[in-house]
């Protein structure tokens, strides 16, 4: 005789999600959506199954591809179109469930054939009344579902962001297309993954930390304009100057004056 338990150390249940639409889509070149005055409250999953999609959602773009999970609201979304030749996914629109879900970034979920399935069976089944209910609770369940290794992929992102920020600090003449070949990764998804968890975009983030090293330079060395420019990756003393007083409103001899008085 064998009798064992197995028992949840806390419960889990899914996100409270109402599943409102469902829309089946295979674009070609030719289909594009752009909503640059929505005000709609819902929200929307994107699971791409074929192709490659740009979304654009709150300034930053998001390339789509085969397994690739978007969760946004429709109210952040600017544009949504196909890259190359085509683009398949599912579009789901949902209200609730916002806190446990992540919100504009791109998860890699990797939908197997069963995920894909399961889409399929959401669509047809969630006009039949006597199903909405469940659906919905099903959909919340497969959100989870794809979005359950989220956290491992969080923590090796942030890694990459931090040893990025400590190679920008020691390095503020370096390029935007350095920094992804150094991690491995596409410029573009880079400049996404950088403003997802610094809340700026690498160039931002780089013309600070060069402005920073000006100011430092400027007040403890004595160093020429030329120099500080040469040493921060500025190709010559004009475009280091126009640089400066457009982000400090004094030129750097200026600023360097002031500085000492």
């Amino acid at each position: 005789m064998l009798s064992i338990m197995s028992k949840s150390p806390a419960a889990c249940p899914p996100p409270r999600i109402v599943l409102t639409t469902i829309w089946k889509v295979e674009a070609d070149e030719t289909y594009h959506g752009r909503y640059w005055d929505n005000h709609e409250s819902n929200m929307i999953a994107i699971s791409t199954i074929g192709g490659i999609g740009e979304v654009e959602v709150n300034g930053t773009v998001h390339q789509l591809t085969a397994g690739s999970l978007l969760v946004f609201r429709y109210s952040d979304m600017r544009y949504y179109e196909p890259l190359k030749d085509h683009w398949d996914f599912y579009w789901f629109e949902f209200e609730g469930g916002v806190s446990a879900l992540p919100l504009g970034v791109t998860v890699n979920a990797g939908f197997d054939e069963k995920d894909v399935a399961d889409m399929e069976y959401c669509f047809r089944s969630l006009p039949v009344p006597s199903d909405a209910a469940y659906i919905s609770t099903f959909f919340s369940a497969l959100l989870l579902k794809w979005i359950r290794g989220y956290q491992y992929e969080s923590d090796e992102e942030k890694k990459l962001v931090s040893d990025t920020v400590d190679h920008i600090m020691n390095n503020p003449d370096v390029s935007i297309a350095d920094l992804a070949k150094r991690v491995h990764i596409g410029e573009q998804t880079f400049r996404n993954l950088f403003k997802t968890y610094m809340g700026v975009s690498p160039q931002a983030y780089i013309s600070e930390m060069r402005i920073k090293n000006a100011e430092e330079l400027l007040m403890t060395t004595a160093m020429t304009v030329k120099e500080i420019g040469y040493a921060l990756g500025f190709q010559n003393q004009y475009y280091f100057s126009s640089f400066f007083k457009k982000k400090k409103g004094v030129s750097p001899c200026r600023f360097r004056k002031r500085k000492k008085y």
